[in-house]
């Protein structure tokens, strides 16, 4: 059994709002938890990849010895609203906390425990902050895409000094672009992170079943079922990649 780290979005969050009125599945219930290894899970609902690095940059001054047999960053592909506006925002928290240079931890606690109602961004992501008039001119530009996959590229070689392989998987992609050339050039960039069969995503080219209401909870992500096939497709892939 490997130790392995992900870093993730609402999709390793465990989001699932159910009929019971609950928005999160059980620890047990989510796909990284399903894949039979030793899992340490850093990950928060509608994380930008600017928000993951942060997240994961502090995990690491706050435990500079921390290292894992491999990683995975369940990331994202650029699209029309994700992206991080830089304004720090906190819920719960003194905001004053953002400027200190020891308080790693605020930045990173509550993506391990998804209950924890003090919260503390750097920098808040751009689905709240859509109307403005610049927003429509980044989107989706040149400039966009550096923004998101040298992040990724970053933290998939920060982690690679601390882990044996790391794995670049997001799970859905921006349909309109799928042939534009920012999306070949990304898996040029991440070529040594990402699984080919899979790319530019998890749910592409058939590679899993179409989310149905088998599948999906209220709010269109994976519910327990679906969580199961996607532990079930990653398992293959990383076996694939040799990890054991």
């Amino acid at each position: 059994m490997s130790k392995i780290l992900v870093v993730g979005t609402s999709h390793s969050d465990g989001s699932c709002k159910k009929e019971d009125g609950t928005d999160r599945l059980d620890p047990q219930f989510r796909w990284q938890n399903l894949i039979g290894h030793d899992v340490e899970t850093i990950a928060h609902s509608g994380a930008t990849s600017q928000q993951q690095f942060y997240a994961l940059w502090n995990y690491i001054l706050d435990n500079t010895e921390a290292t894992w047999d491999y990683a995975i960053v369940e990331g994202r592909h650029i699209n029309s609203v994700d992206g991080s506006y830089p304004l720090p925002s906190a819920k719960n928290i003194d905001k004053s906390k953002f400027d200190s240079d020891t308080n790693y931890k605020d930045f990173y606690t509550f993506w391990q425990n998804t209950d924890q109602k003090e919260k503390l961004y750097a920098f808040s992501s751009m689905q709240d902050f859509r109307h403005l008039d610049w927003w429509k001119s980044y989107a989706m530009s040149p400039l966009h895409w550096v923004d998101n996959y040298t992040c990724i590229h970053s933290m998939c070689s920060l982690l690679s000094e601390r882990c044996k392989d790391v794995l670049f998987l997001p799970w859905t992609w921006n349909k309109h672009h799928e042939t534009h050339k920012q999306m070949v050039w990304a898996g040029i960039l991440l070529k040594k992170y990402i699984d080919f069969d899979t790319w530019p995503a998890l749910t592409a080219m058939d590679v899993i079943p179409e989310l149905t209401n088998e599948y999906e909870c209220n709010c269109k992500h994976w519910n327990e079922a679906g969580q199961q096939i996607i532990a079930n497709k990653i398992k293959e892939i990383i076996e694939k990649r040799g990890w054991e």
